[in-house]
């Protein structure tokens, strides 16, 4: 049974956990840094790991980039996003075979991030608070559509 999709701003309404740093609840003034994890060193989460399709990304693939993706965790999520070519990035923007991939894992997220992992080479996947939640490894940099 496939899993039943839920928005962005359902989730809020109902207290669940965000997956977009850009969304702030309506019902409630909060600095940025509380509601996102701004300001908390980044971290990695594989729970929603995509292993098959175009985008693939396995431990295995990761473990090229470890260098790199060990060095960005002594950084808070705002020094992150502040590097060149890391940002998010509409769900809106991407390619037809990413767009189709997201609907084909019952994914329904209105921003991805991507973060650069040396040109041309890019991580996407969407942040829990501090946490970068891995999604795809785009080391040809095709997920966005130019």
């Amino acid at each position: 049974m496939a899993k039943k999709k839920t928005k962005i701003k359902e989730q809020i309404n109902v207290g669940k956990s965000i997956y977009s740093a850009s969304i702030i609840s309506p019902n409630k003034s909060v600095k940025i840094s509380e509601q996102t994890g701004y300001d908390m060193l980044i971290g990695w989460n594989f729970h929603i790991m995509d292993n098959s399709g175009r985008f693939k990304c396995s431990l295995a693939d990761l473990q090229k980039y470890q260098k790199e993706l060990s060095g960005l965790e002594k950084y808070t999520v705002r020094q992150v996003l502040d590097k060149e070519h890391n940002h998010p990035l509409p769900c809106s923007k991407i390619s037809e075979t990413a767009k189709n991939r997201l609907q084909a894992l019952n994914f329904d997220f209105e921003t991805l991030f991507q973060l650069n992992l040396g040109t041309p080479v890019r991580l996407w996947g969407v942040f829990n608070q501090n946490i970068f939640q891995i999604l795809w490894l785009d080391p040809g940099h095709k997920v966005y559509k130019a």
